[in-house]
């Protein structure tokens, strides 16, 4: 009897379960990926809006164009931000883009939302929709399409055309 209680205690070393060989592994890897993550955000060029003027320069190569841009500081903020080097460099490239080409945004947006057929020579101006007052009811100005008389109302900053 006294053999039987023994003998667990005598195995080989081998044939033992140890929760040591676990935890060794965990922690060299937690070691190796810390060290990977550290190196990558050391190399990783990063924009620093505080020591920097409030324009910078990049050069951006295009198809076949070479040209600099400068970079506002709500430019510079949204690079900080971004979360890849993608998207670093798009949110670049995109500025850039606007700075350079004068018509970069269109005149006026296209209109998705469905408009009722019916009256539409009785428009007789905008209604804001805090007051509910008309806008425009005392030079009554007549379009020939509801999109002018959408965009008219547009441009007074008002809600209802």
């Amino acid at each position: 009897m006294i053999r039987w209680i023994i003998r667990p205690y005598q195995r080989r070393f081998r044939s033992r379960r140890s929760i040591i060989f676990p935890i060794v592994i965990f922690m060299l890897t937690t070691i190796l990926l810390y060290t990977r993550v550290e190196y990558y955000t050391l190399t990783t060029n990063y924009i620093n809006s505080s020591s920097l003027s409030s324009k910078i320069t990049y050069d951006i190569q295009s198809t076949s164009i070479n040209f600099i841009c400068e970079l506002k500081n709500d430019t510079i903020r949204a690079i900080n931000q971004a979360p890849s080097d993608y998207c670093k460099e798009k949110i670049k490239n995109i500025s850039c883009q606007i700075d350079s080409t004068p018509n970069f945004f269109p005149t006026s947006l296209p209109r998705f939302c469905p408009i009722r057929k019916g009256n539409f020579g009785d428009i007789i101006g905008c209604i804001s929709n805090e007051d509910n007052s008309t806008y425009g009811t005392n030079k009554l100005e007549v379009f020939n399409t509801d999109i002018m008389c959408i965009d008219h109302c547009l441009k007074l900053s008002v809600s209802f055309a």
